[in-house]
């Protein structure tokens, strides 16, 4: 579609600009003195709206022979002629609209033009018409700057969408791997403890795919399926692992991408507590501060087996994930120290809304 004819605003302004021509060109045949003012008002504006009206076929040409993709003695040719064929049509109009003026009224009965005169005019009628053609290719510039951008858009929308569903689709897998292997390693020494723990990772699962399906939920619904993992891994560690939660009712009203938290303090768990003899403690906390939710996890580990922490895929999926819903609007920072180690989540602060 012509962006001119299919853009209401567009349209109106290419009609006033030429019709703001046909009036400078009406004031240039009477300050002539050969022309009344009512033969160049009623000749000049009708013939240069035509002229516009006839400008208009420069756009499918524009598309047919584009800048940079056509040879330029092929484009210069194309419109030297399509602007003499299109002015010499243009000119027998208006010696067919002249006549017509003079059958309206003798006031506007033109005198016989010069040679002179078809030069101007044919001067005028070719200069106008490669003008439009111009503004023409500047539109279709535009056009394909725009398409591109719209283009790249989607493209980057796709490929966010595809990164996310890959960094989701990590999540259950690398916790059910590590769970299956800790019920293996109860079966044998404690098969009661072994059942609950199965039992409790169906209650989690169940729990998952009814949130996981979500691309975000509350934060009240994602530490309800930490509450679950975590009666998970209290069948493994028992009273070497204390849990502190510190979250503000405030804050459970925003909305997380779900299982943002389950990855964090799984590597809390097993990177943190999990090396130390005597256990120790995860702290869970979040509040609003301002327009951003900040959510912490914090563990105690032991200084000896710090250094090897791990491969940091669940600090990796969630900074990714982050960084693909919110750009630089989320954060998350390390603060690594000798007998401690905590995770700072900074993200936008967006309430769930009541239906």
């Amino acid at each position: 579609m012509h962006p001119i004819l299919d853009h209401r605003p567009r349209l109106w302004a290419y009609v006033a600009v030429w019709t703001v021509a046909g009036i400078l060109m009406s004031a240039l045949m009477r300050s002539s003195g050969e022309f009344t003012s009512l033969q160049s008002l009623f000749y000049a504006v009708p013939m240069t709206l035509m002229l516009g009206v006839a400008g208009l076929s420069a756009w499918y040409l524009c598309r047919v022979f584009p800048l940079g993709a056509t040879h330029f003695l092929r484009i210069a040719f194309v419109f030297g002629l399509t602007a003499t064929l299109t002015t010499v049509v243009w000119m027998l109009a208006g010696e067919l609209w002249i006549a017509a003026l003079g059958q309206l009224s003798p006031a506007l009965e033109f005198a016989e033009r010069s040679v002179s005169q078809w030069r101007i005019w044919f001067a005028i009628g070719a200069i106008l018409y490669l003008l439009t053609a111009a503004v023409h290719y500047l539109l279709a510039a535009m056009e394909t700057a725009r398409e591109r951008e719209k283009n790249e858009f989607e493209l980057k929308v796709l490929a966010q969408a595809s990164e996310l569903k890959a960094l989701r689709a990590q999540i259950n897998p690398h916790f059910l791997f590590n769970s299956l292997n800790s019920v293996s390693a109860l079966i044998g020494r404690n098969p009661k403890a072994a059942r609950g723990m199965v039992n409790q990772l169906a209650d989690f699962f169940r729990k998952s795919l009814q949130y996981g399906a979500e691309e975000h939920i509350t934060l009240e619904q994602e530490m309800e399926l930490l509450t679950h993992y975590l009666e998970i891994e209290h069948v493994r560690f028992g009273d070497r692992l204390h849990v502190r939660t510190e979250v503000s009712d405030e804050a459970r009203l925003a909305r997380v991408p779900s299982l943002l938290l389950q990855p964090l303090i799984e590597n809390a768990i097993k990177h943190g507590v999990g090396q130390r003899v005597e256990g120790g403690t995860v702290e869970v906390t979040g509040k609003p501060l301002g327009p951003v939710l900040e959510l912490r996890v914090r563990n105690d580990r032991d200084p000896v087996a710090a250094s090897g922490r791990g491969t940091g895929m669940g600090l990796d999926n969630v900074r990714r994930r982050l960084n693909a819903l919110y750009g630089s609007d989320a954060n998350l920072r390390v603060m690594a120290e000798e007998r401690s180690f905590e995770v700072v989540l900074t993200l936008p602060f967006r309430k769930e809304i009541e239906a």
